[in-house]
């Protein structure tokens, strides 16, 4: 929504640099909310889009949005379009291996609906895959500067992102067999997304995981919110 893009861009005036700012997205209706603010947009695919002559690159909250491939699509597009010298910033959510791959399989399930194929959100880790991500693209100089503030999310938190409109909208309309529907696959959701859970409980720990039980029986599942600082050598 260019939030985040207004902020560099004025910390960066107030230091006396011009500033020629982009916000790219898939997403036209976040572009939207950027334009509305005076940021200019371009509407596009992030894995297929260069934009030469860059400097500056900043990423939050994407990668994981995509399959393993389509990231690595996605940083080579970022490095083809840095100047040498110029500097990637990105923050993404992340945890240890088995907390990312018990993220990817619940949030991938077939019962949420969100992915339209197996693998098409992946959760991946900082030193075993980002990392070495980061290098075999060029990348030789990154650098792991801090964490946001942890974020958390649970399975029914998922459902109801995704399904939650749909269901008021069908509450409203007094629709009982869509109401009817889509409780049934709440329900069945977050009973697989229990099994998932208790499966990596039973080869890790809830700590390295990052679960919580909650008092309604329901789960949170924390991840680590990296800053991680990549430059393009010339």
């Amino acid at each position: 929504q260019g939030l985040l893009a207004k902020s560099i861009k004025d910390y960066l005036e107030q230091d006396n640099y011009q500033v020629d700012l982009i916000v790219a997205d898939a997403n036209d209706e976040y572009l939207q909310k950027a334009k509305s603010i005076g940021l200019k947009i371009e509407l596009c695919n992030l894995g297929t889009t260069v934009f030469p002559d860059t400097d500056l690159i900043t990423m939050r909250s994407v990668l994981h949005y995509n399959s393993l491939d389509g990231q690595k699509e996605i940083l080579s597009r970022v490095y083809e379009s840095l100047n040498p010298g110029g500097f990637f910033v990105n923050q993404f959510t992340t945890g240890s291996k088995l907390a990312c791959e018990m993220r990817s399989e619940i949030i991938n399930h077939p019962l949420l609906g969100r992915a339209k194929y197996d693998g098409q959100y992946k959760w991946i880790t900082v030193d075993d895959e980002y990392m070495e991500i980061m290098k075999s693209i060029g990348f030789t100089s990154n650098n792991l500067t801090g964490y946001g503030a942890t974020i958390s999310w649970g399975p029914l938190e998922q459902w109801d992102r995704y399904h939650g409109i749909f269901l008021k909208e069908a509450e409203e309309q007094r629709n009982t067999v869509e109401v009817s529907r889509l409780k049934e696959n709440r329900t069945q959701y977050l009973e697989e997304s229990k099994k998932i859970i208790e499966k990596y409980l039973d080869i890790s720990t809830a700590e390295e995981l990052g679960i919580h039980l909650l008092p309604d029986g329901n789960y949170k599942i924390d991840s680590v919110y990296p800053i991680i600082v990549s430059k393009k050598l010339a």
